[in-house]
């Protein structure tokens, strides 16, 4: 006797498993119709938990509210989109806390974007333009302290033309200079960087121009550089300076 009742619960547990799954995957399915139904598109990960929602328009163009999700399921990015030209951007941690918020213009970055520490608290500030980054971070410990120590934008001439026959200029950060991106031209509107500018080739973690004046050449010239730093947090620092180079041979 006991042991049939023990197999009439073991059926009961299970049948109500089983109930509580058909319930379950019928709602998702539900679900999924509904949203493809409205013209949402899905991507799923492996584990089966949905890792994109993307509304589209009649012309196949991204339009509304784009999520993307973690693996576990807690929502990681919100795009907002006007048929294809995206209007602004937000991610999140995963403990639902905001982790930055960006504004576009015709699609591009525009305005000023924050990040956010997991605890909620600034993190930092940046303007962009035209999905370029200008100058005038401002950073801010998890105690929201700001930061105030940047390494400077440095410049160094090195004349080798009576042995080598190569003037050498050097672009670099006085600290930690390899975390540097080095260009030469002029910020926009002495602010933000553009396409224009000329990113400089590195050598040993600093920018490293060579030129090689013909017998009887002589050079002058006011040179624009610019320096884009990654902070510990990420952050691009800009800087520019400007120098008179000469030299002759």
């Amino acid at each position: 006797m006991k042991s049939f009742l023990m197999v009439l619960l073991v059926f009961t547990v299970t049948s109500c498993d089983k109930g509580r799954s058909l319930i379950t995957s019928t709602a998702k399915a539900n679900e999924k119709e509904a949203l493809e139904a409205a013209g949402v598109k899905l991507h799923y990960f492996s584990n089966g938990k949905i890792r994109a929602k993307i509304p589209m328009d009649n012309d196949d163009k991204r339009h509304g509210v784009s999520q993307m999700f973690y693996p576990s399921g807690e929502l990681k990015s919100e795009v907002t989109y006007d048929h294809g030209v995206r209007q602004q951007a937000k991610q999140y941690y995963k403990n639902g806390k905001l982790e930055m918020a960006f504004q576009y213009k015709e699609g591009m970055k525009q305005g000023v974007r924050k990040k956010y520490w997991d605890s909620g608290q600034l993190q930092s500030e940046l303007e962009y333009h035209r999905n370029e980054a200008g100058m005038g971070l401002v950073e801010y410990n998890r105690k929201g302290k700001q930061l105030t120590q940047y390494p400077t934008l440095k410049v160094r001439e090195i004349d080798n033309i009576s042995t080598t026959g190569e003037y050498i200029v050097e672009v670099f950060f006085s600290e930690k200079p390899s975390r540097g991106t080095y260009y030469r031209g002029e910020l926009i509107d002495g602010q933000f960087k553009h396409k224009g500018l000329l990113e400089i080739e590195k050598v040993g973690g600093k920018g490293r121009m060579v030129f090689k004046p013909a017998p009887g050449t002589f050079m002058m010239e006011k040179m624009h550089f610019v320096g884009s730093y990654k902070t510990l947090y990420g952050n691009p620092y800009l800087q520019s300076v400007s120098v008179n180079v000469a030299f002759e041979n």
